[in-house]
Parts: structure tokens; sequence; C-alpha cells
């Protein structure tokens, strides 16, 4: 604990790797706790910074504008059917798939962190095969796709879709695809 009005400015400085800090949005509900934008957690990537000033007993993330980013991705290949999708790590916003003939996608799991409103971009980076994802089937409820029309989105060779988690249906929501 700082008297109020402490101030510091925390960077990431490196500037070679796809690492990032995230801010942990109060956890522990102590003194050392941190407050952030938009009462979620709050990642800083590479040459990120922000100031943390202390203020009525917690730390509290200043920040002017919030911004739309997906800095971690995993590239994978799927040789088969993907029913409730783990990425590897949390905070993953962006998945990059690669495919060995036409392959479905029926669910990916949440990562935690933002359970509502998490920001999910799905990239088929195949040259000829389709991903299709599947609306509202096989996968657990609460990780599945609720696609337009209620029909199954094909993504062939070289689209993508963005998607946003809505914790109120519980299944991720398509917001753009190409």
């Amino acid at each position: 604990a700082k008297p109020d009005g402490f101030w510091f400015g925390l960077q990431v400085r490196d500037a070679t790797t796809s690492d990032s800090v995230t801010l942990i949005e109060n956890s522990g509900n102590t003194t050392t706790s941190i407050r952030t934008p938009g009462i979620r957690d709050w990642r800083l990537s590479k040459n990120d910074a922000v100031m943390l000033f202390y203020s009525n007993s917690r730390w509290r993330a200043v920040a002017s504008v919030a911004k739309l980013w997906l800095p971690t991705s995993d590239a994978v290949t799927w040789a088969a059917q993907q029913d409730n999708f783990t990425r590897t790590s949390r905070g993953i916003s962006n998945i990059r798939v690669t495919l060995t003939g036409n392959q479905l996608l029926t669910g990916v799991v949440p990562d935690g962190v933002t359970p509502n409103g998490e920001i999910l971009l799905i990239e088929n980076v195949d040259t000829a095969d389709t991903l299709t994802i599947d609306h509202d089937a096989t996968s657990t409820a609460a990780n599945r796709f609720f696609c337009p029309g209620a029909v199954d989105l094909a993504l062939g060779p070289l689209h993508s879709a963005l998607w946003r988690y809505d914790a109120t249906s519980s299944r991720w929501r398509c917001m753009a695809f190409s």
C-alpha cells in the first residue's frame, strides 16, 4: 500500500516476442489489488505501457482508450473434427488453422479471463481446404457457436471469422466473416 496519489508507469519493453503481461482485475480484493478499465483483466503486449495510480486503497490502471488487439495466437493443424477445442494457454485471442482435408469445428472453450465479451478470431490459413463452423451442435453447450442465419458457416481457404462470447446465452456469436 502507498499513499493516495502515488503513481508509476509500467512498460513492456520486450519488442521481439509475443509474450505479454496481464494485470489481473481485483485479484485477492486487498490493498495490493488492481482495478482495471472495463473491470476486466488488462493485457499489455510488446511496447505497451500503462500508468498505475494508487487511490482509495487500490491500484488503478489509467488508460485513455481501450483497444481491440489480438496479440496472441495458436497456430494449429487439424486433421479431424474439433469438439470443445481448448487453446494452449489463457488469453489466446486468435486461432490460425491449417487443415488436412475439409474439417468441422463445433466449439471452443472460453478462456475464463473475460467470460462475457471475449473476442476470438478464427482464421483458415489453409490454401485448399474448408473449415466449417457448426451451428449449435456436438460440443458442450457453453462452447458452441451461434452462426448467422442459424446455419453452419463455411470458411473457405484464406477466410476468417470474428466471434464474441455471450455469457448470457453461453454461446459464441459471429461478429463478422470474410
